[in-house]
């Protein structure tokens, strides 16, 4: 959205070390030029997954790393376990209506992809499993994944 760089300053300026900012899905538009004013004012719907991050570049030094593959379901959950581990303070805008994505083709989900999301999974726990060996990331990691301390 043309808003959205100024947006994301003013989250930041609140103290946010680190957003996740999910699209919003509307419909396979044309790209023609003379649509772009109505694909911004299309709200959309929610998109289930998460894949837009805002962080810090030192935090990544700190990270976990991950061979996930690109283009299949659950590539960017080791990212998403990394950044609930070392943010400060984070943000999650699960509904916000920043950024958009034309169409819903779910490709990631394509049942010949299993071996991947399945692949992606085992490299996602892999994450999880190496930040939980310290006691703080392991407890700010499980209020995420269950929503209780």
């Amino acid at each position: 959205m043309p808003y959205f760089y100024d947006c994301i300053v003013n989250i930041l300026g609140c103290g946010f070390d680190v957003i996740v900012a999910n699209r919003r899905e509307i419909p396979h538009y044309s790209r023609e030029p003379d649509l772009t004013a109505i694909m911004y004012a299309d709200y959309g719907v929610i998109h289930e997954g998460f894949d837009c991050f805002v962080f810090p570049v030192e935090m990544f030094r700190e990270f976990v790393s991950s061979q996930a593959c690109v283009g299949a379901g659950l590539v960017m959950r080791g990212l998403l376990y990394n950044l609930v581990a070392h943010a400060k303070k984070m943000l999650m805008l699960r509904d916000c209506h920043l950024t958009f994505h034309l169409g819903q083709d779910r490709a990631w989900q394509d049942p010949s992809l299993k071996d991947y999301i399945d692949y992606n999974r085992l490299q996602a726990t892999n994450v999880m499993r190496e930040l939980s060996a310290d006691q703080e990331k392991s407890r700010l990691l499980k209020i995420f994944t269950t929503g209780k301390p």
